[in-house]
Formats: structure tokens, C-alpha cells, sequence
């Protein structure tokens, strides 16, 4: 499996430099980038955001250390609605961090679900990764509620982990191992 991936609804692909203009729409939503280290702010010039698609598009799968970051596009619009991603965190540990970001006016529609399961289908399989984890604020209660329907188990809950626009905020870690992820595969397989 290699990018980009085709779902039901979604391509999950390399980003290509007029996807500037969807980009923007969603990170300029003081909503969406309530729990970002980014601010609504960061994304405003054309040039700033073709820039990080060529410096994205040049990093390889997996790149140690950064995040690799993909569009969500919706295939029936061709519209880019948000981004998922990873950040290869050891080689040894064959670990990675995922997460994504959503245009607000296409939350809540199961979108976001869709590609995260088919990231972590990427990361495990084609990528063979031994361990997956995510964070986020724990007021980011849709983002949270995403990694417990793909089976990911909170490990942690840090209090004033990290200063973000004017406040120290707590976070949660949640994780699944790859061997979790393929039992809940088998498990779902023997029940249809």
C-alpha cells in the first residue's frame, strides 16, 4: 500500500500546490486551531503555505524525527478537508505519533475516522511499526474519541503539559501496539 490511499470517500494523498486555498480555509478557523501549537494566524500567505507543501512533499516515508504529513481530500468535491500524519519516532522503537487535523464544516460526518483507520492500516502493515501513539488537549473531546473507536488506550493524562497561546494545557497520550490493532481486526472479521 503506497500513497495515496483511496477510501470510500476519501484520498488520502501528497499534497499539490493548489490544495494553498483548502488549506487555509480550515487552518484560519480560530475552531480548528483552538488546540494546535499553530495559531489561526500562521497559515494566511499563499506563498508561506505553497513553501511547506514542496518542504512536505520532499520528505520520504517515514522521515525520523518530523512530521510527514498528508491532504484529506474528499474525492466526490475534490476538495481538501483537513490533513493526517505521522512522525517517525525511532528507528529501534519502530514508533510513530499520528495525527490529524479537520475542516469544521466536515466534522462529525465520519471522515476523520475513515482516514485515521486507514493511516494506521498504512503504519502497521506497509510501514510494519510495532507501536502507534496520539495526543491531544483533553478538552479535544472529538479528537480523543477518535483514537478510543480505533482501539487506541489512554496511557496518560499530563497535567500542564506543554504552553500554548497563553496557557499550560494537560494533555493525553493514547497508544496501541500492532498486535492489538491485528486482533481487533481478527475479532471484527469473525463477527460479520
Amino acid at each position: 500500500m503506497e500513497f495515496p490511499i483511496i477510501t470510500e470517500r476519501l484520498a488520502i494523498r501528497r499534497w499539490i500546490e493548489s490544495d494553498w486555498k483548502d488549506i487555509v480555509e480550515y487552518t484560519t478557523d480560530e475552531a480548528v486551531a483552538r488546540y494546535e501549537f499553530w495559531s489561526e494566524n500562521t497559515w494566511t500567505q499563499k506563498d508561506k503555505v505553497v513553501e511547506w507543501i514542496h518542504a512536505q512533499n520532499a520528505l520520504a516515508i517515514p522521515t525520523l524525527g518530523k512530521w510527514v504529513e498528508f491532504a484529506l481530500e474528499l474525492t466526490q468535491e475534490q476538495k481538501v478537508i483537513g490533513d493526517i500524519g505521522f512522525k517517525f519516532l525511532g528507528e529501534d522503537s519502530r514508533t510513530a505519533e499520528v495525527g490529524w487535523t479537520l475542516n469544521r464544516q466536515y466534522q462529525k460526518k465520519g471522515y476523520a475516522t475513515e482516514a485515521a483507520r486507514e493511516l494506521v492500516a498504512f503504519c502497521f502493515g506497509f510501514l510494519g511499526l510495532h507501536r502507534l501513539v496520539s495526543r491531544c488537549d483533553v478538552r479535544n473531546l472529538d479528537s480523543f474519541r477518535l483514537m478510543e473507536r480505533l482501539g487506541f488506550r489512554r496511557e496518560g493524562h499530563h497535567i500542564k503539559a506543554y504552553f500554548v497561546k497563553d496557557e499550560w494545557c494537560d494533555e493525553f497520550v493514547y497508544a496501541i501496539l500492532n498486535t492489538e490493532w491485528q486482533a481487533a481486526i481478527a475479532a471484527n472479521q469473525s463477527m460479520r
